[in-house]
């Protein structure tokens, strides 16, 4: 991973604690505008690299349409997932994204 990187692996875990905090109860409600704020950021990412002229569109197109249908294939499927399922597979998620990035740190 580039350096840096990790700093953005559990964006969306921050999110969606922020969301719970802020009363979005329903988690897959929550997981709805957490992703909908990460689509924003991407795209004032994408805006910026675009027009500083450092974008690499062999490697930058594949990467977007991967991650268009991938994540709307994924929300199709987690939406019929049963809520206590999900909040496990998030923990267990987060618990494994921590234990790699500590053994990763020097």
């Amino acid at each position: 991973m580039p350096t840096g990187a990790w700093r953005w692996a559990a964006l969306g875990f921050v999110l969606l604690a922020c969301l719970n905090i802020f009363d979005y109860d329903d988690l897959h409600e929550a997981n709805t505008v957490k992703n909908a704020f990460i689509s924003v950021f991407s795209l004032i990412g994408a805006a910026i690299f675009l027009t500083s002229g450092q974008m690499s569109w062999l490697h930058g197109l594949p990467i977007a349409i991967g991650t268009l249908f991938g994540g709307y294939g994924a929300v199709r499927y987690i939406r019929t997932l049963p809520e206590p399922i999900l909040r496990y597979g998030i923990l267990l998620w987060a618990a494994v994204l921590t234990s790699y990035y500590f053994l990763q740190s020097p």
